[in-house]
């Protein structure tokens, strides 16, 4: 993207909002509006300007604007220090996710482990933006499933949670995934039996025909022999 695009969006968002209209108006996706925009965001904070100011001078709400920056990747801007998440040490932002994967509320996560609201906000919002990252590192192994499966008969989807380290609605997945499974193998047991029967029945009405063609065969030879027997006695 050239130098003239870029300043050319970064003025025409300050006056009106991001639609499509403005990007089939500037040739561009919209997606790439919303970059522009929190890179210039990111470039004026970087420089020294207030939160406040930039997010005056861009026309968005303050939250808008942290948020811009708790997504970011800051390593291109170091005099930005980020608010989010270095108020709770690695332990409690880990428990904040397993509190999270448990459904738990925001409030009742606050009350339980003694913080604020906003810091559990924080690592919500946190989570989702990166829900495909994680899915991706904390894929559940092939071992994790077995042992999943075998604690489903007589485990709640919380306790398995719990034991497994794995979320309830993963453990709720895999429960429904194991029943269709069970299922099928039901399924295919049936069948398998009834084929067995209707083999079973094929070799038996093969059996019993092969055997009725014999007793024919057998009696049409003894009607041949009668005759031949009949004129032997009379000619004795």
């Amino acid at each position: 993207m050239s130098d003239e695009t870029r300043q050319e969006i970064l003025k025409r968002i300050k006056e009106t909002k991001i639609t499509k209209a403005l990007g089939k108006e500037l040739g561009v996706i919209v997606p790439l509006i919303y970059k522009v925009r929190n890179h210039g965001i990111l470039t004026k904070l970087n420089s020294g300007e207030s939160t406040q100011a930039v997010a005056e001078e861009f026309k968005m709400d303050i939250k808008n604007v942290r948020e811009v920056i708790f997504r970011a990747n800051l390593a291109e801007f170091p005099n930005i220090k980020r608010r989010t998440l270095d108020y709770l040490t690695p332990e409690q932002v880990q428990t904040v996710r397993n509190c999270l994967n448990r459904k738990m509320t925001l409030r009742e996560i606050s009350e339980v482990l003694g913080i604020k609201d906003s810091l559990v906000r924080c690592v919500q919002t946190k989570m989702k933006s990166q829900k495909g990252t994680i899915k991706m590192k904390h894929r559940v192994t092939k071992e994790q499933k077995k042992q999943i499966m075998q604690d489903l008969n007589y485990m709640t989807p919380f306790v398995n949670s719990s034991k497994s380290g794995v979320s309830e609605s993963t453990i709720r997945v895999l429960a429904t995934r194991f029943e269709e499974i069970k299922g099928r193998e039901i399924q295919e047991r049936r069948k398998t039996a009834k084929m067995k029967a209707l083999q079973k029945m094929d070799e038996l009405l093969t059996k019993v025909k092969e055997e009725a063609k014999i007793r024919n065969i057998q009696q049409i030879i003894q009607k041949e022999k009668m005759p031949k027997t009949k004129l032997m006695t009379q000619r004795e």
